[in-house]
């Protein structure tokens, strides 16, 4: 079953294997899902049927502040690499970036 900290929900990772490795993936997953199922879906940069987008825009709506919350929290991670406790190579944080992603939505939606 899934929970609070998806780094546990990975086969053999109950617990974990260096301290704040949870802390780093969870931090990766959050950064992840607002880039790509958050801006992206909302972008139409994905495929997702008509039906599930307008889900997607209501869910939006209802979570705006908090997903700009979240941004703002982590600004200061923006431009630090992901250092992925599985040991792939994930990139950097984005977070102005998405931040700005994220207000542009919100004005082309408020239209």
């Amino acid at each position: 079953m899934m929970n609070e900290e998806p780094y546990f929900n990975e086969p053999g990772y109950s617990n974990e294997h260096s301290p704040g490795d949870s802390k780093r993936y969870n931090e990766i997953i959050r950064h992840e899902t607002l880039r790509c199922a958050v801006c992206d879906v909302l972008e139409r940069k994905l495929y997702i049927p008509d039906d599930l987008y307008v889900f997607a825009v209501e869910a939006f709506e209802d979570s705006y502040r908090k997903f700009e919350s979240s941004c703002e929290a982590n600004l200061s991670s923006s431009g630090q690499e992901m250092r992925d406790p599985f040991g792939g190579r994930r990139g950097i944080f984005q977070y102005q970036s998405i931040l700005q992603r994220l207000r542009a939505l919100k004005t082309s939606l408020d239209t």
